[in-house]
């Protein structure tokens, strides 16, 4: 089994009222159906997992993207495995570095920004 991580980017990036767009919510609750735990930050949504449970569900997930608005859908997707050989960092440290980024950006957010 491999790992994977996945980050996407959705478009348009506002809601209405400050709220995220649907199409972002629509996302994240299709990955959230096949049991997986996406974040949602202030440049997209990324989840990590075993391939064989990812993979669907990003291929559901873009698709209810574009069925709620999405105009365009930019995808990165990285074997995890591979992430924590190519530069020594544990794939732990990568999530809490990545939180931290989050959390520090989103403190600099207007009530109107979106992932």
């Amino acid at each position: 089994m491999t790992g994977v991580r996945a980050e996407f980017t959705t478009e348009p990036f506002h809601g209405e009222d400050g709220q995220l767009p649907g199409h972002v919510t629509a996302a994240a609750e299709a990955l959230r159906a096949a049991g997986l735990a996406p974040e949602l930050g202030p440049l997209g949504t990324s989840v990590t997992g075993d391939s064989a449970d990812v993979v669907p569900a990003l291929a559901n997930a873009l698709r209810a993207a574009l069925d709620n608005g999405a105009s365009r859908v930019t995808l990165q997707l990285e074997q995890s495995d591979q992430l924590e050989q190519s530069d020594g960092v544990d794939q732990s440290d990568r999530v809490e570095q990545s939180d931290r980024m989050r959390h520090s950006a989103g403190a600099g957010q207007s009530a109107d920004s979106d992932g």
